[in-house]
């Protein structure tokens, strides 16, 4: 504001004066200047970045302050910001400019994986229900998944297992180890106790010992026998002679058979005929005598006079004469 006097005088010069104000009013805003918008990385091992700018102004007067919101070296987080810059001239005009600041996060997660898995399978599903905890990290956040899942069922046989981490901007990075499930198929079973040379008809029971991690056992007779069972033993009733089996069980399979010969005899065998050899000889000689084999004899019983020595079970035997 500036005041005038204006003053009047006549030719006698008699003054006259009188006074006035002239305001100059400053309506003019600043010009404003923000830098184009802007895209950042983050700063390493931060979910943020420091981001400085410059923001200029000018004014027909004076620029008094030029403020952005928030201020230049601001910490910004991943993502995008506005940004918005003021500038004030000595009389308070104001005018304003927006940018926007994007912080970028380029950074990979890290994932490690656990070690390599062995693990032996279920009996009762040849499969291994198996758990394990990958972890990771990320300068944001960070999600992980496994393929196959924790918890999965894994068959026999080598799985592997990838697992990935993912940060909120979908960086991700994987790891991969392997999951091993054993065969647990039974071991072959042991000797087989029983009888080898039975009376067809009769009844007889076989068995062995039990077999670690079977879950059932199979038997298989000779033709014309009787009898089953899923135990670790069985008795039947004799048919013909043949080849007594036996295999152990479980999900995984069947064990290699254990097996047993068995001769039935047919009934009691015919009398032998006549015994062949000296009917008359000397004190102390050695003599031999024999049959004729006996259609289902297995074996022979030899009986001899007081003083003779020598023993068979066969169709022929030796003497020593005393």
């Amino acid at each position: 504001t500036t005041q005038i006097t204006s003053t009047a005088t006549d030719i006698y010069d008699n003054p006259s004066s009188c006074t006035f104000n002239v305001t100059v009013t400053d309506n003019e805003s600043s010009i404003i200047t923000c830098p184009a918008n802007i895209v950042q990385n983050n700063d390493l091992g931060n979910c943020s970045a420091i981001v400085t700018f410059t923001v200029t102004a000018s004014d027909n007067c004076s620029v008094s302050t030029i403020v952005s919101n928030p201020a230049s070296g601001s910490v910004f987080v991943v993502g995008t910001t506005t940004v918005t810059s003021t500038a004030t001239d000595i009389y308070g005009n104001t005018t304003a400019c927006p940018f926007t600041v994007t912080v970028t996060d380029n950074e990979l997660p890290t994932v490690t994986c656990p070690s390599n898995i062995t693990i032996n399978a279920d009996i009762t599903t040849c499969q291994a229900v198996v758990t394990f905890t990958p972890t990771g990290n990320d300068n944001c956040s960070v999600s992980l998944a496994s393929n196959p899942a924790s918890g999965s069922s894994f068959v026999v046989g080598t799985t592997t297992v990838t697992s990935t981490a993912t940060d909120q901007a979908g960086n991700s990075s994987a790891c991969s180890f392997t999951v091993t499930v054993l065969d647990v198929t039974p071991v072959q079973p042991g000797q087989i106790t029983g009888n080898i040379e039975v009376c067809i008809g009769s009844t007889q029971t076989y068995s062995i010992a039990s077999v670690t991690g079977a879950l059932s056992y199979s038997w298989t007779l000779p033709s014309g026998w009787s009898g089953n069972s899923t135990s670790n033993s069985i008795t039947a009733t004799a048919g013909n002679s043949g080849t007594i089996s036996v295999t152990a069980n479980n999900a995984c399979g069947s064990s290699t058979p254990q097996t047993l010969s068995v001769l039935v005899d047919l009934g009691v065998p015919a009398q032998p005929g006549i015994i062949t050899g000296l009917s008359s000889a000397c004190q102390n000689s050695i003599q031999t005598y024999s049959i004729a084999s006996v259609t289902g004899a297995s074996s022979y019983t030899w009986s001899a006079p007081g003083g003779w020595t020598g023993t068979s079970t066969t169709n022929s035997i030796t003497f020593t004469l005393s």
